[in-house]
């Protein structure tokens, strides 16, 4: 597998996409990851639309402090999308997910994204700073930083929760997995 680094901070949400794209085998030969991070920008709602339009299913949490945020509209309009007519999901769940919850629904075949918070070693100045999700224990997730050193890496439940409650971070999660 190619090693993977968002060398500009900002990068990580399309790098962290595109790994969960490649993770569940949806990414499709001729992805590119910085063109991914062109598409994606900073903006989760549009990693769950370009994660769904290459065959993801996609679970989107965030708190309601998004509601307020820049992209505060457009969450609030996501909140009331219906994407599965059969379940009435909508596109996004104004809700605090917490890592736990986020452990227990990891598979082999599912992932997830989480934003955390400027507190985050890699966190260099940007709004936004996405880690990938690969697998849970009991009390921790191990998580893959696409702004670090290649490393997956163990984090503790609340040690990951108090990053993920700061501001900018708003407890947003996708959780991802093939569409069956």
């Amino acid at each position: 597998m190619d090693r993977f680094q968002a060398h500009r901070p900002v990068d990580t949400l399309g790098a962290a996409t595109y790994l969960a794209a490649s993770s569940i085998h949806i990414a499709r030969e001729d992805d590119d990851v910085s063109s991914i991070c062109i598409a994606v920008g900073a903006s989760p709602l549009r990693s769950a639309a370009w994660l769904r339009s290459r065959g993801a299913a996609v679970g989107h949490a965030a708190a309601k402090s998004r509601l307020s945020s820049l992209e505060g509209a457009s969450y609030e309009l996501a909140s009331r999308t219906v994407i599965s007519r059969s379940s009435h999901k909508t596109a996004v769940k104004l809700a605090e997910v917490r890592s736990r919850k986020i452990a227990a629904w990891l598979a082999l075949d599912r992932v997830a994204i989480v934003l955390v918070g400027s507190a985050w070693p890699t966190c260099r100045g940007n709004d936004i700073h996405a880690l990938v999700v690969v697998a849970a224990e009991a009390r921790s997730l191990s998580v893959f930083d696409p702004a670090g050193a290649g490393a997956v890496q163990g984090i503790s439940f609340q040690d990951l929760d108090t990053l993920r409650a700061e501001p900018t971070a708003a407890w947003e999660v996708l959780v991802i997995t093939r569409r069956r």
